[in-house]
């Protein structure tokens, strides 16, 4: 636990003012739900994610859409990666990378391709993008609210993903979402 040396205090209608250095920090906006519990003898906040609170359908659509398509698959929700079908445990609860949150705040698909000396960027900080051929992105998007994104990233060489590669996607995310509803 980090102390911050801050102090608040509970008002009449039992709330508490989040200092803004910590919501910058943590990435909370105004509206976003989190979560409250007890732990011991500590409240704790936490943000809520609606795509951990699926997280084992999440693993099953990731692990089925790898299966079919043979590329690697990433599952974000709208903070961080979530699930993964290549087996690297580390780079889980990874903070999604700007195209990825971008493609979230547009509420529209992306296709990157790699060109001649271009990268294909990030779908995570951190992400080694060295060998990533292309990747398309589709947001998970319920009532209008944005809850992750899928993410399909091919490292085999094949410069564009087929049709039913991009409708497999678009139907994983549409899957995701109706969960949500």
């Amino acid at each position: 636990m980090v102390e911050t040396g801050m102090v608040r205090r509970v008002d009449e209608l039992g709330r508490v003012v989040i200092p803004k250095e910590i919501r910058k920090t943590l990435r909370i906006k105004e509206g976003e739900p989190l979560e409250i519990f007890t732990e011991k003898e500590q409240l704790v906040l936490k943000k809520y994610s609606p795509i951990e609170s699926v997280l084992s359908y999440a693993e099953c659509v990731c692990a089925s859409l790898n299966e079919m398509t043979d590329k690697i698959v990433y599952v974000f929700d709208t903070d961080k990666l979530v699930c993964a079908s290549i087996k690297n445990k580390n780079i889980i609860g990874e903070p999604v990378a700007f195209e990825t949150e971008k493609v979230m705040r547009e509420r529209k698909s992306s296709l990157r391709t790699k060109t001649d000396g271009s990268q294909v960027p990030p779908a995570f900080k951190g992400e080694e993008t060295e060998g990533v051929y292309s990747r398309i992105t589709f947001p998970i998007v319920s009532g209008g609210d944005v809850f992750g994104a899928i993410v399909l990233t091919d490292k085999k060489g094949q410069e564009e993903f087929t049709k039913q590669e991009e409708q497999l996607v678009s139907l994983c995310a549409l899957m995701l979402s109706k969960r949500f509803e």
